[in-house]
């Protein structure tokens, strides 16, 4: 890969770059209190990247994470469940 091609890649990169936000900053935007964002994110219902280790792990998030799960939860007779392929809703 040439120099000028690494340049544009890094550069690419660079502009889709998408900041993590801690947990205050993802409950706001989720409308939650930061304890039950962190406790969800623990529990796996919401996604979430653990930073550290041990049991006292500080949690960050992806706001486009997030938005693509609050999408992936509408659950209406406006907007059913979605099901894979094959599947059939009960």
């Amino acid at each position: 890969m040439s120099s000028i091609n690494k340049l544009q890649s890094f550069k690419t990169d660079a502009m889709s770059f998408e900041p993590f936000v801690t947990s205050d900053e993802a409950a706001r935007f989720l409308s939650l209190h930061p304890k039950t964002v962190e406790r969800w994110a623990r529990a796996g219902r919401i996604p979430g990247h653990p930073v550290g280790y041990g049991s006292r792990k500080q949690w960050r998030f992806l706001l486009s994470e997030l938005q693509q799960w609050m999408k992936s939860e509408v659950i209406s007779d406006r907007y059913p469940c979605r099901v894979n392929k094959g599947e059939k809703l009960v």
